[in-house]
C-alpha cells in the first residue's frame, strides 16, 4: 500500500493540497522511484543475508512511525524540496519492504502451492490496500478537512502488516495455536 500511497497518489496530492506544479511532482516522484529501483534490489540481497524479518518490521515500523509527524510537516512547509525530501526518504523504507518481501512470502508458502498461494494472496492485497490508496486518500481530505489524514491509513495498513509479520515468523507451534 506504501508503494501507492507515495508513489502513485503523492503526486496529485502534491498538486492539489500543496499547490507544487504537475513538473515538480512527478520530478520528485521520479527521483523517489528511481531510489527504490535501485536500493529494492540491494535490500533483497542483504535479506539474504541477515533474514527477511528484520527488514520488513523495520521498513513498516519506519512508515508507521514517521509518516504522519512527516506528512504534517510536509503540509506546513510545502516546497518542491520538502516534498522532494518526503517522496525520497520515504523511498527508502519502501525499497526495504519491496526488496524483501517477495521471498518472504515465497518462503512462507508450500511448494506445491507457492505460485498460486502468493499470485492471489498478493494481489488480492494489491487490489484491495493498494487500489483503492488513492480513493481513500482523496476521500479522507474531503471528510476530515485535514490534509494529514491519509497518512493514517499508511499507518493503520502498516499495523496490518507488522501484525502479518509478527504472525508469519511466529514459531510454528504459536502459528498453529493461532490457526486453530
Amino acid at each position: 500500500m506504501a508503494t501507492y500511497f507515495f508513489l502513485v497518489n503523492l503526486p496529485t496530492y502534491a498538486q492539489r493540497q500543496l499547490h507544487l506544479s504537475a513538473a515538480q511532482a512527478l520530478a520528485a516522484t521520479s527521483a523517489a522511484l528511481l531510489v527504490v529501483v535501485v536500493l529494492a534490489p540491494c535490500f533483497g540481497s542483504l535479506s539474504d543475508r541477515t533474514g527477511r524479518r528484520p527488514l520488513l518490521i523495520g521498513a513498516a515500523a519506519v512508515l508507521v512511525v514517521a509518516v504522519v509527524p512527516a506528512t504534517a510537516l510536509l503540509n506546513a512547509a510545502p516546497s518542491i524540496w520538502s516534498f522532494l525530501a518526503f517522496q525520497v526518504l520515504f523511498a527508502v523504507p519502501i525499497a526495504a519492504f519491496t526488496g524483501t518481501a517477495p521471498a518472504a512470502m515465497a518462503e512462507a508458502c508450500p511448494p506445491q502451492v507457492r505460485s498460486t498461494s502468493v499470485s492471489v494472496g498478493y494481489n488480492v492485497a494489491v487490489a484491495v490496500f493498494g487500489g483503492f490508496a488513492p480513493f481513500v486518500a482523496t476521500w479522507l481530505v474531503a471528510a476530515t478537512g485535514n490534509p494529514v489524514a491519509p497518512a493514517w491509513y499508511v499507518v493503520a495498513t502498516g499495523v496490518l502488516s507488522l501484525s502479518l509479520i509478527a504472525a508469519l515468523y511466529a514459531e510454528p507451534a504459536r502459528r498453529t495455536a493461532v490457526a486453530n
